[in-house]
């Protein structure tokens, strides 16, 4: 081949990567929402349902199930999950997944059991664990340094604002009927189109047959820096759900607020989660991991306590504010720093007992936090985990720090 051959050869790949290095960011991030997507859009059909099965027994906690059922199998999946990732590679995995999370998500649309929907939810969560633990590798593939920072960024807020987008369009459907609303899980098959053209697979299996667990195992200090980031997720997780399953009783219990309205409420805090995830990279150029940490526990403790001590609107989406812009935070950091310290041959696992760990959290929220406010009251449950964040970030302020 003439060298003039090789350097138009050269010119067309580049200009190639190009025009495709945009739509590989947006398919990454696009995919990476249908985690919000499990559960999101049916929320709001739940009493539509029960009213459709009211002749089955327990049908009040077999309907809870279907918003419940997809987190339990993400949390015993992903570890399976991110094993396949790195030994089998990203991308076939995410289409495999993708095209499972259509199959699983639309049976509640033909379903006929609520019990059929039940094993439909569980496939679904299977699914996207799937999704979310590769796509997250993908990123920790294709990104490295202040990129990744921005991506994970981008990642938190595309999940926030898509996800009430999800939510509205749920909301549509379901005013034509209830079975209806599951037809938005056929919009992912877009995505799987899209994600076949434009993502190419980075990964490559000999890293995995090259670098068996057994080294990642011998590094005691990746493993406690795993560690304390998944018992972090975990312990956020409890207190942060709180917030879908307490606030609503406790608005009703000191003062007069539609349905309408607290899903306002919630909807601003979504919004200032996903405005502060925006500019995640800028403050991570500034502040280190555990920095970050800190100051996401100190605002989210400050929200908790202004929950806690208002009862007036206003000033209670001030503190829905604080709480916003600390998780706008905490969970790109948590993404990245699993991201930066994990090998590209573990990346996989490593996200997968991630995702394992938040969903376990959300999983354990109801049981540990239903205790405290049997102890305590509901306005002091706020008040007693805004402290106890606040505590954690004086507890972090004192582990010897490292180099990110």
């Amino acid at each position: 081949m003439k060298l003039d051959d090789k350097i138009k050869n050269m010119t067309e790949q580049i200009l190639l990567k190009i025009h495709r290095e945009p739509w590989k960011k947006l398919m990454l991030l696009l995919t990476g929402t249908l985690v919000i997507m499990a559960d999101m859009p049916v929320s709001p059909i739940l009493p539509r349902m029960q009213e459709a099965f009211s002749d089955i027994e327990n049908i009040d906690l077999l309907v809870k199930m279907v918003l419940t059922t997809p987190a339990l199998f993400i949390v015993v999946s992903s570890p399976f999950i991110g094993y396949l990732l790195d030994k089998y590679g990203r991308k076939n995995i995410i289409l495999i997944s993708i095209f499972l999370y259509v199959l699983a998500g639309t049976s509640g649309f033909y379903m006929d059991s609520i019990y059929g929907i039940l094993i439909g939810r569980a496939f679904l969560g299977i699914a996207t664990a799937g999704v979310i633990n590769g796509c997250s590798a993908l990123i920790g593939d294709y990104y490295k340094g202040e990129e990744i920072n921005r991506m994970m960024g981008l990642q938190s807020t595309f999940i926030g604002f898509i996800g009430l987008l999800y939510l509205l369009l749920g909301g549509i459907l379901g005013d034509i009927h209830w079975r209806a609303t599951y037809l938005v899980y056929l919009l992912p098959l877009v995505y799987f189109v899209m994600f076949a053209k434009f993502i190419d697979e980075p990964y490559s299996a000999k890293n995995f047959a090259q670098a068996p667990i057994k080294l990642a195992i011998s590094n005691n200090k990746f493993l406690k820096k795993l560690a304390m980031i998944y018992f972090i997720a975990f312990g956020l997780m409890v207190f942060f759900y709180m917030i879908p399953l307490q606030l609503p009783f406790y608005l009703k219990s000191i003062m007069s607020v539609s349905n309408s309205k607290i899903g306002l409420t919630i909807a601003i805090m979504t919004c200032f989660s996903a405005i502060t995830a925006i500019f995640y990279k800028k403050i991570k150029r500034a502040l280190s991991f555990r920095s970050i940490f800190i100051l996401s526990f100190i605002v989210m403790g400050l929200g908790y306590v202004v929950i806690s001590a208002v009862s007036e609107y206003a000033f209670f989406t001030v503190g829905m504010m604080f709480t916003g812009i600390g998780m706008g935070l905490v969970i790109p950091n948590l993404r990245t720093w699993v991201g930066s310290c994990s090998g590209s041959n573990f990346l996989g696992r490593a996200f997968g007992g991630l995702t394992a760990c938040i969903y376990l959290g959300q999983f354990f929220s109801p049981v540990i936090i239903n205790n405290v406010v049997n102890f305590s009251g509901l306005a002091s449950s706020f008040a007693i985990a805004g402290v106890f964040m606040m505590a954690v970030s004086v507890l972090f302020a004192f582990i010897p720090s490292a180099k990110d």
